[in-house]
């Protein structure tokens, strides 16, 4: 089943949802400069991160996903990429409801 919205609609995500990331990684000091500095960042020291929801669909376990676009800027500003990515449900919110997840106010 897969569900759009009327027109795309403004949220935020939980910055850790996002991506799977690898278990261990570098620190920011065992970092090389450049790769700290022209890496995209992933604004991971933020509890959420604004995004556009485009459409939703619900899996065979019965959980829905959103599709969200989400722009990201490197460290340095020279770099800026707008990602499409797929989050779950209980990821997700209106910007104006700090502590209730979207799916509770967003129709699927």
């Amino acid at each position: 089943m897969v569900r759009w919205p009327a027109r795309p609609r403004a949220v935020v995500v939980d910055a850790q949802a996002v991506f799977v990331l690898p278990r261990t990684w570098a620190p920011p000091n065992k970092r090389p400069l450049g790769v700290s500095a022209g890496g995209l960042d992933l604004q991971l020291q933020q509890e959420v991160i604004p995004a556009t929801l485009h459409r939703w669909f619900k899996s065979n376990f019965g959980i829905w996903f959103a599709e969200l676009e989400i722009t990201y800027v490197s460290s340095n500003g020279a770099l800026e990429m707008t990602l499409r990515q797929w989050v779950h449900q209980h990821a997700i919110r209106l910007p104006s409801s700090p502590h209730s997840p979207a799916t509770a106010r967003i129709r699927h």
